[in-house]
């Protein structure tokens, strides 16, 4: 008995093989964008500070506003939950201590908040903008304003905050 061919000139056997390919491909296929579409809604529910989250460590210099220069040990954490932050970032030097707490919320590239510094008895608002790996804003307080930036590459972040008192360059990571 000879070989029965179908309509394209595959056999029986080949067209129910490549039917099979095709609907596990177009399934493969439907998989994957499926499972884009949930990573994109997933990262746009976690909001801007989604790559903040967690535990920070690490250090950096201090320009007091005498002239002298101070070596700083710092831990950070951020509490995220969508477009809402916490942030508290404790540094210590020999003879200078920065206690600073911010919680913090996101409209757009819009950010606003409150913020306070224990150590100095210091608090006020904060606004400023960004998101995803580069923020920047000033905070107001009674007799105190502080330009604040902070930038994230993988698993560092650099912050940098300047006001009449202090500047100081910090970098952290994981």
């Amino acid at each position: 008995m000879g070989r029965v061919t179908m309509a394209g000139g595959l056999r029986r056997g080949e067209a129910c093989t490549w039917r099979r390919r095709l609907c596990h491909g177009g399934a493969l296929v439907s998989i994957l964008f499926a499972a884009s579409a949930v990573h994109s809604q997933c990262r746009a529910e976690q909001g801007p500070f989604a790559r903040l989250a967690g535990s920070w460590r690490g250090g950096g210099n201090a320009v007091l506003d005498d002239g002298s220069t101070e070596r700083l040990r710092c831990r950070a954490s951020y509490g995220v939950a969508g477009a809402g932050m916490r942030m508290a970032l404790l540094c210590a030097s020999d003879s200078y201590k920065l206690n600073f707490s911010a919680d913090v919320e996101a409209s757009g590239r819009g950010i606003t908040g409150s913020w306070s510094e224990a150590s100095h008895a210091l608090s006020g608002s904060l606004h400023g903008n960004g998101g995803g790996d580069s923020f920047h804003v000033v905070a107001h307080g009674a007799g105190f304003n502080a330009s604040i930036s902070l930038r994230v590459s993988g698993s560092r972040q650099q912050i940098t905050m300047r006001s009449w008192s202090i500047n100081a360059n910090v970098s952290l990571s994981r």
